[in-house]
């Protein structure tokens, strides 16, 4: 059953956003100043730790030709090298974006995803449920091969951070705030809310992401610290244009069902940017616009004010930061296929086809 549903999932192809990004950040901090690959056995990669009399990570995609543990070395190193484990991670991003969208489709009950039916519509909401944990639990695994349990602890903390996001997500107040009775708010606690909410549900991942990246390549602390800071802003950026695409795409272009934020009762970006200009939209995100005839109003009201062009500003913000950092590091192709990719966000939240 798991290698049916895993054929279904597959069957539903995406950007691969995430693998290019570790790919390309990899090449490009590989040319960093400083940089020292660790000493490692890349066949440990799918070694045991320890004998059980059962491999748990069997599985015909895992057998794996000699030169998939050689580093992968670009223009005879001018554009930099990919190291095996970074390969193992992007493996693993992947797995774990996979494992959450199955989730994220339960709890958001969704119809569709990338255009066909949900793993939980196709296979029913156990299934679902379980296939999702057991991909968690085989991405954990993966990653605790490399033999660190620093590497494993951050992707422990990533698992937290969503689980955080996922709870936090429900609501659109501050939790603290949650049964006590408040009901009136600032724009800045509510926005700055919003953006905890975005980093949790999808900017820790790039975060994470970008900052094994670098520390799996050997680089200099500070430049882990710059790619952190990197997959935040990324991580941001791309969360806002998720965002957009729920106001400016087709159901086609998104491949997922569209205006569905307001009405599943989320207050995103061009909501609370829409809120400044229409002081209505306050008491209609309190309640999750939950009345009759909310979701109608809320909706016209952000496409009669300048919620969506200030998203975009935040956006291009965003984008500014991320570009800005990848500048940090030594020009390259790999550098600057990055810096187009983060620059083409923009473009995406504007109509160009998006499903990640």
């Amino acid at each position: 059953m798991t290698a049916t549903v895993k054929n279904a999932q597959l069957d539903k192809p995406s950007k691969l956003i995430r693998p290019q990004i570790t790919f390309l950040l990899a090449l490009a901090t590989s040319l960093a100043p400083g940089t020292a690959p660790p000493q490692f056995d890349y066949k440990l990669m799918d070694t045991p730790a320890a004998s059980s009399g059962n491999d748990i990570l069997t599985d015909p995609l895992a057998v794996h030709p000699p030169a998939y543990y050689e580093p992968r070395v670009k223009d005879g190193g001018a554009n930099g090298t990919i190291l095996p484990t970074q390969v193992r991670l992007a493996e693993v991003i992947e797995m774990l974006h996979g494992a959450s969208l199955v989730h994220d489709d339960i709890i958001d009950e969704a119809d569709t995803r990338r255009g066909k039916p949900a793993v939980h519509k196709a296979f029913g909401i156990r299934v679902a449920v379980v296939y999702g944990d057991y991909v968690f639990f085989r991405s954990v695994t993966a990653m605790d091969r490399l033999r660190s349990s620093e590497y494993t602890e951050m992707i422990s903390v990533f698992f937290k951070d969503m689980c955080d996001g996922e709870m936090i997500h429900l609501s659109n107040v501050p939790a603290e705030s949650v049964g006590s009775g408040k009901t009136q708010f600032t724009f800045d606690e509510l926005y700055d809310f919003y953006l905890k909410k975005t980093y949790t549900k999808a900017g820790t991942l790039f975060n994470h992401c970008c900052r094994l990246t670098a520390m799996l390549g050997g680089c200099t602390p500070a430049v882990v610290e710059l790619a952190t800071q990197i997959g935040y802003n990324l991580g941001i950026a791309f969360q806002f244009v998720d965002d957009l695409v729920d106001f400016t795409h087709t159901e086609e272009q998104a491949s997922k069902p569209v205006q569905v934020d307001i009405a599943d009762g989320f207050a995103t970006a061009p909501v609370l940017f829409a809120w400044q200009e229409h002081s209505e939209l306050g008491d209609m995100i309190v309640r999750r616009f939950s009345e009759p005839g909310d979701v109608e109003r809320a909706m016209h009201l952000v496409y009669n004010s300048q919620g969506i062009a200030k998203t975009f500003a935040a956006l291009d913000g965003y984008i500014a930061k991320t570009v800005d950092g990848l500048s940090q590091l030594p020009d390259s192709l790999p550098r600057n296929a990055l810096i187009a990719i983060v620059k083409s966000f923009a473009r995406m939240a504007r109509g160009d086809n998006w499903h990640v």
